[in-house]
């Protein structure tokens, strides 16, 4: 329990996934890096 959590309480759990950003330099390794996100998400079940 940090110092914070103590003065005003824990915070409430949500379900909000944080996504990192990404920067591509072309637009082939764009559709290639977004090729391969939608291909590891689609294998865990996201």
């Amino acid at each position: 329990m940090g110092f914070f959590d103590a003065l005003f309480g824990s915070k409430k759990r949500t379900n909000v996934e944080v996504v990192p950003d990404h920067i591509w330099m072309t637009t082939d390794a764009k559709f290639s890096g977004l090729a391969k996100e939608a291909e590891q998400r689609s294998k865990s079940g996201l």
